[in-house]
């Protein structure tokens, strides 16, 4: 039952995965409201604010009439009422939310009501709020919890906290056990000493309602009040003709009067106490549930950018495959290539094509060679010009210019040569295939930036949770931290399980393992009689 009552539930996109899990984050408007109300300074000097909250059905609205006719002199038989009953109807013309007032099964106030009483140049100003652990459900209870702390800031000053209980019944209800407990985790500590209890239905001798049941609230003796409420519960005709009956009605109406007396006279000792540590704790939960919020987002963050960086690693390896697949952009072949080298004879070569028109036709070393070589050249010096007179200027041979040709001791040689080949598509593939994995490494280094970002955030909000967390527990030591943080670190434990890489989800776990931790360590000390309420 209790992992289904979690107040002031808000649900986050990601948790919506995790049906079963409710966070008590309250909402940001909540907030935003409280901003605007909060100013104590607005709150005018002399006003008493008193917040009534209980069970449906205990008499709230009826304390608030006894509290008109208290103020505005009403009696039995001349009754003023600000909130029309069973059998009366309203008398003062006040604004009220009452839907039905004769089915006493379901909260009859819809929203929170402000009566004020003024006397003796002071003003009483009780506010009336929705019934708890009516049969709309535990989503009404959380509604109407959110719409009483709201009023409790809104009012910037407030005196007390009224719990109003059916004291006929001898102990409270598990459901009402369990709404003030988690009431509880609103109050600071500055005000406890300021809730007030008053058990309607009995006096002081014929209540059986125990007041150590309310725990973990604890009442101070002075701040307890029993009323009989009897005038109201009847219609005046059920008594007004039977004297015995009457002189009831009139001693239980005076010792309701005298008991309101007390109380307003209580209520003036106790004195206003500023509502800025409501304001302060919410803003502190707030920001505790902000912070769980983001880790979760940034838990998402975090896991999405460890599958990039696992996808893009595997499309690197993939890259280096190509690279090496290309990378055999060069190929080697023989070819032949001529060489000059130097021979014992000589040859006449043609300049222009490369031919050797005269091979070896005479050895260039011997006596008769240079000889020869020297008739030759004056054969050559004598007939070159002849040829041209008789328009023979060529070679026999190559057919080119007989200028273009000289003569040389060496000779062409055919040689075998081994060559590299480019292959130029392939050298092409390879360099973008290169140029892919310096952008997949640069990709990968990004990566690693982003996700040490990620994870120095994630840190930061830890400290910041913690942090929050303390400063939390010194304006309410009581505060049930286990309740506030306990579902949503499961969540949280959900969302690091879906983690694919190790190092990242040894760090989640890390870190929601400290958080844990760090509850437990805050819960050392508080009182445990709440416990069979707590997730």
């Amino acid at each position: 039952m209790c992992k289904n009552r979690t107040i002031l539930c808000h649900r986050f996109s990601v948790e919506r995965r995790c049906s079963s899990n409710r966070s008590n984050i309250i909402p940001n408007n909540f907030l935003r409201n409280m901003d605007k109300s909060m100013s104590a300074e607005n709150t005018p000097e002399g006003k008493y604010s008193i917040l009534v909250i209980g069970e449906t059905g205990t008499g709230k609205s009826t304390l608030i009439n006894y509290l008109t006719n208290f103020f505005h002199g009403g009696k039995p038989g001349q009754l003023r009422l600000s909130i029309p009953s069973k059998h009366y109807n309203a008398t003062e013309g006040l604004n009220h939310s009452e839907k039905n007032a004769a089915d006493t099964s379901k909260s009859q106030t819809s929203k929170c009501m402000e009566y004020d009483f003024k006397k003796d140049g002071l003003v009483f100003s009780f506010i009336d709020t929705p019934g708890l652990c009516d049969t709309e459900g535990t989503h009404k209870d959380e509604e109407n919890i959110l719409k009483i702390m709201q009023a409790a800031v809104d009012k910037g000053t407030l005196v007390a906290i009224m719990i109003v209980i059916n004291g006929t019944q001898p102990r409270a209800t598990t459901n009402l056990q369990y709404t003030l407990n988690q009431m509880h985790n609103f109050v600071p500590d500055s005000f406890l000493d300021n809730i007030v209890v008053v058990l309607t239905n009995c006096n002081r001798f014929s209540a059986n309602f125990d007041l150590s049941h309310l725990k973990p609230w604890k009442v101070l003796d002075s701040n307890s009040f029993y009323m009989d409420n009897f005038a109201l519960s009847k219609p005046e005709k059920a008594w007004k003709n039977d004297k015995e009956h009457e002189k009831y009605v009139e001693n239980g109406w005076k010792d309701s009067m005298e008991t309101i007396r007390k109380m307003i006279n209580q209520l003036k000792e106790m004195g206003s106490q500023a509502t800025r540590t409501f304001k302060e704790m919410y803003k502190k939960r707030n920001d505790i549930n902000s912070n769980i919020k983001n880790i979760l987002i940034d838990l998402e963050k975090l896991q999405n950018l460890q599958n990039i960086l696992e996808e893009t690693k595997s499309n690197q390896q993939g890259i280096s495959d190509d690279i090496e697949k290309y990378s055999n952009y060069k190929q080697t072949q023989e070819v032949e290539c001529k060489e000059y080298v130097k021979s014992d004879f000589m040859s006449r070569i043609c300049e222009t094509c490369s031919n050797v028109c005269y091979k070896d036709w005479v050895q260039s070393s011997s006596i008769l060679g240079i000889y020869t070589s020297s008739i030759y050249k004056i054969y050559k010096w004598t007939t070159d010009p002849l040829h041209k007179i008789v328009g023979r200027d060529y070679c026999y041979k190559c057919n080119c210019s007989l200028s273009a040709h000289y003569d040389t001791d060496e000779v062409a040689v055919i040689k075998m040569k081994t060559v590299e080949k480019v292959l130029h598509e392939i050298k092409a593939l390879h360099e973008y295939h290169l140029q892919r994995n310096v952008d997949v490494e640069n990709k990968i280094s990004g990566l690693h930036d982003d996700i040490a970002t990620v994870q120095g955030a994630l840190r930061a909000k830890e400290q910041a949770i913690r942090t929050c967390c303390e400063d939390l527990k010194k304006v309410c030591s009581h505060f049930n931290f286990v309740n506030e943080l306990g579902s949503i670190i499961d969540v949280m434990q959900k969302t690091a399980s879906n983690l694919r890489s190790i190092e990242a989800k040894r760090n989640a776990n890390k870190m929601i393992d400290d958080l844990r931790y760090f509850v437990d360590k805050l819960t050392v000390g508080q009182k445990t009689d709440d416990s069979c309420f707590l997730d």
